[in-house]
């Protein structure tokens, strides 16, 4: 069974079936990351990539090797084309191993030993290059300042939407400086942040946070 992630050509498609896959939100963050890790065009591209070359590793492997992920009641449902061979060995595996397909589905895509190479291999490489290996990298904008790495945890379902948000178009960043320029909006206005008013050193730094955003916003915070 000789994979691929990226959609191939006309044939290649038509030989495709959907599988429905269930993603809880631990799996979804994981699959994001792993998205956009592969720089794929989106996360039907990383889950057909884990299926169709993952699916091997759990078949070599057995099911006694693989770490069985149950299906939880929020996990939300994603309809992903396969090869139609990959679909036919799911079904096989699942007779074999005596699992739902959902669970075996979900266990490949969770599962370690499930990763494609191509998938470790540029894992490898961005750990050996990461910023955060070393001293921070700061960099200068102009009408910006200082821009500086940040490194923090976020909710999954959080990091899931800013990722959904971002796409293809937007860097995660300039997500969350929209978010942080609504938050600087909303402070300019006068309104509470988590049921507190912001005190005045507070208002005075949002001020300047709106008018160095540009002309998107107004000097009272309204859109222009």
């Amino acid at each position: 069974m000789n994979g691929s992630g990226a959609a191939g050509s006309a044939d290649e498609t038509d030989n495709q079936v959907a599988v429905l896959v269930r993603l809880d939100e631990e799996l979804m963050v994981a699959i994001h990351q792993e998205c956009e890790l592969m720089e794929d065009g989106d996360i039907g591209q990383t889950i057909r990539r884990r299926l169709t070359e993952g699916l091997v590793m759990a078949i070599v492997m057995g099911a006694r090797e693989l770490v069985w992920r149950p299906i939880h009641r929020d996990s939300a449902t994603l309809a992903v084309r396969v090869p139609t061979a990959v679909h036919e060995e799911l079904g096989h595996c699942v007779e074999t191993f005596g699992y739902d397909r959902d669970v075996l589905i979900a266990t490949i895509l969770s599962n370690s030993i499930c990763k494609p190479m191509a998938v470790v291999a540029r894992e490898t490489r961005s750990f050996a290059v990461s910023p955060f290996a070393g001293a921070p990298q700061i960099r200068r904008e102009p009408g910006r300042g200082n821009i500086y790495p940040v490194q923090f945890f976020l909710p999954g379902y959080q990091l899931v939407f800013v990722r959904m948000l971002a796409g293809a178009f937007f860097d995660k960043a300039a997500i969350i400086e929209e978010a942080l320029l609504a938050l600087a909006k909303q402070v300019v206005r006068g309104d509470l942040v988590r049921g507190a008013p912001a005190g005045e050193d507070t208002q005075a730094f949002a001020r300047r946070m709106v008018a160095l955003a540009g002309p998107r916003f107004t000097s009272t915070g309204e859109a222009a």
